[in-house]
């Protein structure tokens, strides 16, 4: 589910199957994907250029459940607030 949208639309003509190519995709604030896995949803989100995320966690939830992975990071630290940083 997007969550206020944003103006303007993006067109993706990937491949050269023009099947395959979208047209007017809306774009918003935030997304938010519900039952990413049982008891856990998940909402994306652009933050000063950055990706970030939030995951909600229904009471009983296993976060184990949860698993993140990252193509080209070189290095993985935590900074001084607790964040993770992708190098």
């Amino acid at each position: 589910m997007g969550d206020e949208p944003l103006r303007g639309t993006y067109s993706f003509f990937v491949g050269s199957d023009p099947e395959g190519w979208v047209r007017g995709a809306r774009s918003f604030a935030s997304v938010e994907y519900e039952g990413l896995y049982e008891g856990i949803d998940l909402i994306l989100r652009e933050e000063e250029g950055r990706l970030e995320y939030d995951l909600l966690l229904a009471p009983g939830a296993d976060l184990s459940q949860v698993v993140v992975r990252c193509g080209g990071v070189d290095s993985v630290r935590l900074d001084g607030d607790g964040g993770l940083v992708l190098e």
